[in-house]
């Protein structure tokens, strides 16, 4: 028996809007380290937004000493969660946490080696948004280990809770034997 797999059209999909909604979350709740303890530039989008800076600062730090290494377990939580969520085969959910886990980690092993990377950066990348602020990330970013180690368990917490919400709004975990009827369409299953 084979289970259904990326057989199915994406647009056949059904998107886990639990996990849509909780990555969000998550993500905004890596933005509340910015916005409670850390300098205004110091997050690429918040500086983008100066009516931001009257909240700089102004509520407590509610991640105490875990604050250092919040946003990157949220940011990798969060992403991945965001894609999971169009994505319902445990394949496509491992890969996508592997490939948040490693874009993720190239980033933070970037600035440890900043100085010397940031000379490869094109000029060009000075008129792109977004890229325009990759060399300062280079050179100005800091490496720390216990980053990588929150990534780590932001990604696996990820597939944790993709795999629970499994059955809400994705696929619905039954194995598949032959052709079968979904929402209106017959799929033959190899």
């Amino acid at each position: 028996m084979k289970q259904l797999d990326e057989e199915v059209p994406l647009e056949s999909t059904k998107i886990n809007k639990t996990q849509l909604v909780l990555g969000c979350l998550f993500l905004l709740a890596g933005t509340i380290e910015y916005l409670v303890s850390r300098p205004i530039g110091s997050a690429y989008f918040l500086a983008k937004f100066p009516a931001l800076q009257s909240f700089f600062h102004q509520a407590p730090n509610v991640y105490g000493k875990l604050g250092v290494v919040a946003p990157e377990f949220f940011h990798a939580l969060g992403f991945c969660l965001i894609s999971m969520a169009f994505f319902s085969t445990r394949k496509a959910k491992i890969s996508i946490c592997i490939l948040w886990f490693s874009i993720d980690s190239v980033f933070e092993l970037a600035q440890k080696y900043g100085t010397h990377l940031a000379g490869y950066i094109p000029k060009w990348f000075e008129s792109v948004p977004i890229l325009e602020n990759l060399t300062n990330y280079f050179m100005y970013g800091t490496f720390d280990i216990y980053d990588l180690v929150a990534i780590g368990l932001g990604s696996l917490t990820a597939f944790l809770i993709g795999q629970l919400l499994h059955k809400e709004g994705g696929s619905d975990g039954r194995e598949y034997s032959g052709n079968e009827t979904i929402e209106g369409r017959t799929l033959a299953v190899n």
